[in-house]
C-alpha cells in the first residue's frame, strides 16, 4: 500500500489526530505523531508510553496496527488495577478515566468518574464530538460527524466487548463503554459560564459540575520575577503547550520566534525538551516546567494549548487567553472560548506573524473581555464549587455505603447461624466458589432447615401482623 502523504496538517487535526485521541486521551498509551522521529517521539516509544508514527508519511495499515496495539495495552493495564482492588478492598471507586475498565464491572464495586477533560467526552448525541472542535450551533456538522465516526465507535465498542467476554464479564450496554457515565454521581470540571449542559442533562447523566480543580490551600505564591525582567515596561504573556504535548518543541520555537519582535515580555514553559528551545532576547524567561498556578497570578494573558486543566485554571485566576490547540479536548476548548467570547483561538499549524500580532492586541486591548473574565474568576474563587461538589457527592453515596455495610453484616450473620456461606467477591478462586456451591447443594439438613424457615415465614405472615399492630397502636394514641 502506498504511503498516505499528508500535506494539509489541518486534516490531521480535524480528523485523524482527534479521532485517535478521542478514545485514548487520559490513558497512558498513545500514538505520538512527530516532525522529528529521532527525538521526543522515539523516547516516548522506548519508555512504552505509546508508539511513534511519522506525521507526514504513514500508511493506513500502520495506523490500524498501532491502534490495535493501544487497545490491547489499554485493557492489559486493567490487570494492575485488579491486583490493587483485591489488595485494598475499597468500598467505593473514583476513576479519572474515559471508559469502563473491566475491573470496574468485574468486582461490582460502586464507582464514579472524575471527568478531568472537556465534558463533551460524555458523548451526548445533541452536542459536538469530543476532539473535533465543532461549535454547539453547528447542528448539521455535528450530525454529519456522528454519522462519519459511527463505524469507528462500533469498532471500539466491539474491541471492548470482546475483551469483557474473555474475562467472563457481562457489560450491560446501558452506557457506551467509551463514555464516562455511571449510575452514581460523577464530577466534571468546566466553568459555569462556558458549560454545555443544562440541569436536565446533569440530572439525566448524574453529574456534579465543578468550575476548576484549583484547591485554595495549594495555591503557591506568585511567580518570582527577576528585577531586570520586572522593570521592563511591558505586559506579561504566559506561553505553554502543556505537560502532555510539549514534545512539539518545533511548534513552540516557531511561536517564540514569531513573538520576538512584539512589544511584550514572556514567561515560557519550555517542556521536556527545553534544551532545544532558544530565547531570542531578554524579553523571554522560562524553565522546562514552571509552576503554572504561580505564573497565572502575574500574567496579563496566556497563549496555551488549551488542555482542560490549563483552560479552567486561567478562568480561576481571571486571565484571558488565546488557545492554540494541538489535539483532543484542546480543540473543543478553543472553539468554546471563542464562541462564548472569553478569548480567541488560533491554528498553531498555520498562522502568520501578523495574525498573531492582531489577536494579541485584540485580547489585551479589550477592556470588556478583561472585566468579564475578571468577574468569572472572582465568582469561582468565592463560590468554591469544588468544596460544594465534594460535599454533595459524599451525601449522595452515604446510602450506598450504608447498604454495602448491611450486606457485609448479613453475609457474616448467614454464615454464623449456619444458613449459608459468605465469600469475598473481590478475592476468591473458582475452586472456592465451586466448593461452596457443592457444600450447599449437598447439605440436606441445611436445605431442609432453610425450607422450614420459608414455610414458617409464609405461614406466620408477620408483615400483616406488624401493620395491624401499628394501626391499632396509632388509633389508640389518637383517641
Amino acid at each position: 500500500m502506498a504511503a498516505l502523504q499528508i500535506t494539509d496538517l489541518n486534516i490531521i487535526h480535524d480528523r485523524l489526530m482527534n479521532l485517535i485521541d478521542y478514545f485514548y486521551f487520559g490513558v497512558s498509551p498513545n500514538i505520538f505523531l512527530s516532525f522529528d522521529q529521532s527525538i521526543s517521539v522515539k523516547r516516548n516509544e522506548e519508555k512504552r508510553f505509546g508508539y511513534q508514527m511519522d506525521i507526514l508519511n504513514f500508511s493506513k495499515k500502520e495506523l490500524k496496527e498501532k491502534v490495535n496495539k493501544i487497545m490491547y495495552v489499554d485493557l492489559s493495564f486493567d490487570d494492575e488495577v485488579s491486583v490493587l482492588i483485591k489488595k485494598l478492598k475499597p468500598d467505593y471507586l473514583l476513576c479519572d478515566l474515559v471508559y469502563h475498565m473491566p475491573s470496574l464491572i468485574e468486582f461490582k464495586i460502586p464507582y464514579s468518574f472524575i471527568i478531568s477533560c472537556n465534558p463533551l467526552i460524555l458523548n451526548h448525541e445533541d452536542f459536538p464530538l469530543y476532539g473535533i472542535g465543532q461549535g454547539i450551533d453547528q447542528i448539521k456538522e455535528i450530525k454529519s460527524a456522528r454519522e462519519e465516526f459511527k463505524e469507528i465507535f462500533d469498532f471500539i465498542d466491539k474491541k471492548f466487548q470482546s475483551s469483557y467476554k474473555k474475562l467472563n464479564i457481562n457489560f450491560q450496554k446501558k452506557y457506551p463503554v467509551y463514555s464516562p457515565r455511571s449510575d452514581n454521581f460523577s464530577f466534571y470540571i468546566y466553568p459555569k459560564e462556558l458549560d454545555y449542559f443544562n440541569e436536565k442533562i446533569k440530572k439525566e447523566y448524574n453529574l456534579l459540575q465543578v468550575d476548576s480543580p484549583v484547591v485554595l490551600s495549594r495555591i503557591p505564591l506568585p511567580y518570582r520575577l527577576s528585577e531586570e525582567f520586572a522593570e521592563l515596561p511591558r505586559k506579561i504573556i504566559y506561553v505553554s503547550l502543556g505537560s502532555l504535548f510539549n514534545y512539539y518543541y518545533v511548534l513552540l520555537q516557531k511561536l517564540i520566534d514569531s513573538l520576538a519582535n512584539l512589544p511584550y515580555k514572556y514567561i515560557i514553559s519550555k517542556g521536556q525538551f527545553g534544551d532545544k528551545i532558544k530565547f531570542p532576547n531578554n524579553h523571554f524567561i522560562g524553565e522546562n516546567f514552571v509552576d503554572q498556578l504561580a505564573v497565572l497570578q502575574v500574567a496579563d494573558m496566556m497563549i496555551a494549548h488549551g488542555g482542560n486543566n490549563t483552560f479552567t485554571e486561567c478562568f480561576y485566576f481571571g486571565v484571558p487567553a488565546i488557545i492554540v490547540p494541538v489535539m483532543g479536548d484542546q480543540m473543543n476548548n478553543a472553539k468554546r472560548i471563542e464562541e462564548t467570547e472569553f478569548g480567541l483561538k488560533m491554528n498553531i499549524m498555520n498562522y502568520t506573524q501578523e495574525e498573531l500580532k492582531e489577536k494579541i492586541e485584540k485580547v489585551l486591548l479589550d477592556e470588556i473581555l478583561f472585566e468579564k473574565i475578571k468577574k468569572v474568576g472572582e465568582r469561582i474563587r468565592k463560590e468554591k464549587s469544588l468544596d460544594k461538589a465534594v460535599k454533595n457527592f459524599y451525601e449522595s453515596i452515604k446510602d450506598i455505603l450504608r447498604t454495602l455495610k448491611k450486606s457485609i453484616s448479613n453475609a457474616k450473620r448467614i454464615e454464623e447461624t449456619g444458613f449459608g456461606y459468605q465469600m469475598d467477591l473481590m478475592n476468591y478462586t473458582v475452586e472456592e466458589l465451586k466448593d461452596k456451591i457443592n457444600k450447599i447443594l449437598s447439605d440436606k439438613s441445611l436445605i431442609e432447615k432453610t425450607k422450614k424457615v420459608g414455610e414458617r415465614i409464609r405461614k406466620d405472615n408477620s408483615i400483616e401482623k406488624a401493620v395491624k399492630f401499628f394501626y391499632e397502636s396509632l388509633e389508640k394514641n389518637l383517641k
